[in-house]
């Protein structure tokens, strides 16, 4: 209990931040008196969104004491200060190590250490093993904080699902995280807390958008937006600008992926080509609308919140090109190569188009067997 705790300190930045409530007592002798200052400062630029001191912080601390109780600690912290500034890759390396230090002794870091790797694959866009941490930690919930255990994950897992098309996991997921919402705004009053957790819940990480995924990247994302929504109504110092960014970026990306559907170079017929691109773009822009109408049904504008409104503007601007795009001449079918081709075989009567006369034969001579025909 002590240690989740000191966790829940970590994770929202208080700055009543002794360590040594995770360890021994021994750690309490004079020997390790400098290691906890040291740990004490680097959790405090943690708290400071610090990010760059905290790696300079925990490279320093390893480089004195190469050997020490808090060396899973400062991996942790390391890792937090990775993940906030999008280098997965190297948050994947140490949170590794952090889990192999803690394994056995300390099963609060290990579960934590799943959720966090399921954030790491999220932002390397490998869906399924993002699924699959999250759910390796959801076997260790019971070491995990409330919020995180009954909202964040339970929402990010519903998000996975929805981008790997499986929709009955999503939904039931989803109703979960609802339910545990509930639960967590019983308990969690302060406004800063709740719009980092709000923001846990609604991040994608830096989702990569492209015409073969953008149906599923979409409709996770139509859900996440309200999440993301929840956290800047909330004004918080720094997850609320986080959420606004992430919306806007992501509604950026969305609009990149029409733009960017290509017309298929090596099909003969470009008008073909062109029309079925147009016939995609058209497809998706369609979502646009969909996700703009859910913005505007599920918020309530507050012209008090600056960061609401340029949001609000963003979206609505996007509204406004998928519409155009909707109301775009169509490329005319009877201008492809196969169109004309037909056109010009019905103009030599090799065939009849649609709705032409049947064609009147000469009637031809006819003998029926048996029967000589008539001088």
């Amino acid at each position: 209990m002590i240690r989740r705790i000191l966790l829940l300190f970590i994770l929202i930045g208080v700055t009543s931040c002794s360590t040594g409530g995770r360890f021994s007592r021994k750690l309490d002798s004079p020997r390790f008196q400098d290691q906890k200052s040291f740990v004490r400062i680097i959790e405090k630029d943690l708290k400071e969104h610090k990010y760059l001191d905290v790696e300079e912080g925990v490279e320093s601390f390893i480089k004195n004491y190469p050997v020490s109780a808090y060396y899973p600690t400062v991996l942790l912290y390391w890792s937090y200060a990775l993940i906030r500034t999008s280098r997965y890759s190297e948050a994947v390396e140490k949170i590794e190590k952090m889990m192999a230090a803690s394994e056995g002794h300390n099963p609060l870091y290990v579960a934590e250490g799943y959720y966090l790797l399921g954030q790491c694959y999220e932002g390397l866009g490998k869906t399924s093993e993002a699924v699959s941490a999250f759910l390796d930690a959801e076997l260790r919930q019971e070491h995990l904080l409330l919020e995180v255990r009954v909202a964040e994950l339970p929402a990010r897992l519903a998000a996975g699902y929805l981008r790997s098309g499986q929709y009955k996991e999503a939904q039931r997921y989803y109703q979960k995280a609802e339910k545990g919402l509930i639960k967590v705004r019983r308990k969690i009053k302060d406004s800063n807390q709740l719009a980092r957790i709000y923001y846990k819940m609604g991040s994608l990480g830096p989702i990569k958008i492209e015409s073969k995924n953008f149906e599923n990247n979409v409709r996770a994302f139509e859900k996440s937006q309200s999440y993301l929504l929840m956290s800047v109504e909330l004004k918080g110092d720094y997850w609320s600008p986080r959420a606004s960014d992430d919306l806007i970026g992501t509604y950026n990306k969305i609009w990149s992926a029409i733009e960017s559907v290509k017309i298929d170079e090596k099909n003969e017929d470009q008008i073909l080509a062109r029309l079925n691109q147009q016939k995609r773009q058209r497809e998706m822009a369609s979502y646009v609308i969909s996700l703009a109408n859910y913005f505007e049904v599920a918020n309530t504008p507050n012209p008090k919140i600056k960061i609401y409104n340029r949001i609000s503007k963003v979206v609505q601007n996007y509204k406004e090109k998928a519409e155009l795009l909707l109301v775009q001449p169509t490329v005319r079918e009877e201008n492809t190569e196969a169109a004309k081709k037909l056109d010009a075989l019905k103009r030599e009567g090799k065939i009849k188009g649609v709705g032409a006369p049947f064609e009147v034969k000469p009637k031809l001579p006819r003998r029926l067997p048996g029967k000589k025909e008539k001088n």
